[in-house]
C-alpha cells in the first residue's frame, strides 16, 4: 500500500529544512566566541573557517553531481549525520586538531545537506516554478533567523556544551523525516557535459552576474559583525535582532518574487531591482552611523537578496536539463563560493585599513552599478519562460 505521507512532496522535505536550519543557526553566530573560550587563537580561528570555505572549492560540486547519480536523499542523510556529529564533537573536543577535523567534516555536511535538498527542489518542481522555489527560499532563511534570535537567548540560560549537544541531537533526530521525502530521479552522466552546459552565452552572462553578486558574502564574512559592534556600538543580543529580522524581509521577498515571475515580470527588470537594491542596501547601512537607519537599510538590502535567491533557482532551472541539475547547480554554487572567496581578500584587508564601513559601501556601489548595466545589455537578457528550458546540450 502506498505510504499517504509521500503525496505531500514537499511537506516533510521543508519541516526537516526548518527544523534543522532552526538549530544549526542557533549556534552559528557564537561558535567563533565558543573557539575563544577554548583557547584559540584569532589566526586559528580564521583557519577554522578557512577551512569550511575550502570544503565548498573542493567539493561542491561533486557533491552537486553525486546528487545526479545516487540518491539525493541518501546524499542529505549523510549531510546530517555529519552535521550532527560535529556539533556534538564540539562538545567534547578541546584541541585544535580534532576541532579542525570537526570543521572539515561539518563543512562537508552542510555541503551534501543543502546541495541535497537544492536538487530535490530543483528536480521535483514542474509548474509554476517562482511562487514554489520562492517558498523554498522563505524556508531556507526565516527558520535560521528565528534560531538566530533564539541561541543568544538560550546561551543566557545554559553553556555552550550543553547547546551544542541539544542542537546535534535536534539534528539527528530529524532523520525520522527521511523515509516520507520522496526520492529523486537518477542519472549517470560524464562529467564533460556538466561543462558543456556551461560553454553557452546565456549561461556565462548569469554566471559572471552570479560572481559579482556574491562578492558581498565576502564582505558580510568578514566585516558585517565587526561593522555592528565597532561602528554601530551593538551588543551581542543587538546584533542578533539585527542580523535575524530583515532575513525575514528576504523571505517574504522571496515569495513575492516568485509570484511576480510567474506573472511574466521582465527577467531583466527583477535583476535591476536585485542588484540596486541589494547593493544601494547595503552601501546605504554602511554610510549612516545612526543604528535605526542602518537598520531600515539592511531590511531593503535583504530585499533584494530575496530577489537574488529566487532568480539563482529559476534560472537553474530554464537553463540546466533535469538530468544533470545537480552538477550543474553544484557548479552554480562554485561559482557563489568563488565570489565570496574573491569578496573575503578583496575587501577584507580594506575593513581592517580603512573602517569596517568601507568595504560595505565600496562593494555595495560595484553592485548597484552592474545593475543599472543590466537596464542596457539586452543580448543575453535571462529568459525564464518554458521555452528557454533546457537549452544546453543534450547528452
Amino acid at each position: 500500500m502506498a505510504n499517504p505521507f509521500r503525496q505531500h512532496t514537499f511537506l516533510f522535505a521543508y519541516i526537516m529544512l526548518a527544523v534543522v536550519g532552526l538549530a544549526v543557526h542557533s549556534l552559528t553566530f557564537f561558535i567563533p566566541i565558543y573557539m575563544d573560550s577554548l583557547g584559540f587563537s584569532g589566526f586559528q580561528i580564521g583557519l577554522l573557517y578557512a577551512v569550511m570555505s575550502i570544503t565548498g572549492l573542493l567539493f561542491i560540486f561533486f557533491i552537486g553531481v553525486l546528487t545526479d547519480r545516487i540518491s539525493a536523499r541518501l546524499i542529505a542523510v549523510l549531510g546530517i549525520l555529519f552535521i550532527a556529529a560535529q556539533k556534538i564533537g564540539f562538545a567534547y573536543a578541546e584541541l585544535f586538531w580534532i576541532v579542525f577535523i570537526l570543521f572539515f567534516l561539518g563543512g562537508i555536511g552542510e555541503r551534501m545537506y543543502h546541495m541535497a535538498f537544492d536538487t530535490f527542489t530543483l528536480k521535483k518542481i514542474a509548474s509554476q516554478k517562482g511562487t514554489k522555489f520562492g517558498v523554498y527560499s522563505f524556508m531556507k532563511s526565516v527558520p535560521g533567523a528565528v534560531g538566530m534570535v533564539l541561541g543568544g537567548y538560550l546561551l543566557y540560560l545554559t553553556d555552550f556544551n550543553i547547546m551544542l549537544l541539544v542542537v546535534g541531537l535536534i539534528v539527528l533526530a530529524t532523520l525520522v523525516f527521511v523515509k516520507f521525502i520522496p526520492d529523486t530521479e537518477r542519472s549517470v552522466e560524464s562529467v564533460r557535459h556538466y561543462f558543456k552546459d556551461f560553454a553557452n552565452k546565456r549561461v556565462i552572462f548569469f554566471s559572471i552576474l552570479l560572481f559579482i553578486f556574491t562578492l558581498h558574502w565576502g564582505v558580510e564574512s568578514t566585516s558585517y559583525g565587526l561593522f555592528l559592534r565597532e561602528n554601530l556600538g551593538l551588543s551581542f543580543i543587538q546584533m542578533g535582532w539585527f542580523m535575524a529580522v530583515p532575513i525575514l524581509f528576504l523571505g517574504l521577498a522571496s515569495v513575492w518574487t516568485g509570484w511576480f515571475i510567474d506573472r511574466d515580470w521582465s527577467p531583466r527588470l527583477l535583476l535591476f531591482l536585485c542588484f540596486v537594491v541589494s547593493g544601494g542596501g547595503i552601501a546605504l547601512m554602511a554610510y549612516f552611523t545612526d543604528p535605526f537607519l542602518s537598520f531600515v537599510f539592511r531590511i531593503i538590502h535583504e530585499i533584494g537578496d530575496g530577489i537574488f535567491a529566487v532568480f539563482v533557482f529559476v534560472g537553474a532551472s530554464s537553463f540546466f536539463t533535469k538530468k544533470r541539475i545537480g552538477g550543474n547547480f553544484g557548479m552554480i554554487g562554485l561559482i557563489t563560493v568563488l565570489g565570496k572567496f574573491a569578496g573575503s581578500l578583496i575587501f577584507g584587508p580594506m575593513g581592517d585599513a580603512y573602517g569596517y564601513h568601507v568595504p560595505h559601501i565600496v562593494c555595495g556601489l560595484l553592485i548597484a552599478v552592474s545593475g543599472l548595466f543590466l537596464l542596457f545589455f539586452r543580448k543575453h537578457e535571462p529568459d525564464f519562460s518554458p521555452k528557454a528550458e533546457n537549452v544546453p546540450v543534450k547528452g
